[in-house]
């Protein structure tokens, strides 16, 4: 685990969440599959909209030590809080939704430019806008 990256991201993530998935289940290379936009209102999904057609396909490898790649770069990674978060060309955070053998699914709450913003996971009141991301394994 890279504990230094949960330090980065933990005013972004919900910290009292628990793993749900065994880190190991992470480790490979995987391939975008779907993207999709998710609306909750009062923490109830309302729509969800398939915009995979709108993200390039790419990939991500994950290795066992730590350390990822994605394109041509390289970083760290690691799972905490049910969050996955690396570090490469920038700091990413995101919830974990589902991982097993085939697929893993990931989300991350989109935070408005300028204007008011709540954390979906201090305040799930009102209207909160997610992507969520489907991975296939290569």
């Amino acid at each position: 685990m890279n504990p230094d990256l949960v330090d980065m991201v933990e005013n972004f993530i919900d910290m009292s969440q628990k793993n749900k998935f065994n880190q190991s289940q992470f480790v490979g290379e995987w391939t975008l599959s779907k993207v999709y936009k998710d609306t909750y209102v009062d923490g109830q999904l309302t729509k969800s909209e398939d915009v995979t057609s709108y993200y390039a396909a790419h990939e991500y490898t994950f290795n066992d030590n730590g350390t990822m790649r994605y394109s041509s770069t390289t970083g760290k990674w690691t799972y905490a809080h049910n969050f996955l978060i690396w570090s490469n060309q920038g700091i990413f955070s995101y919830e974990v939704v589902d991982v097993n053998a085939d697929k893993l699914v990931y989300r991350n709450q989109n935070i408005p430019l300028g204007g008011y913003y709540v954390n979906y996971y201090k305040d799930k009141r009102g209207t909160h806008l997610f992507t969520v991301y489907e991975y296939t394994r290569k």
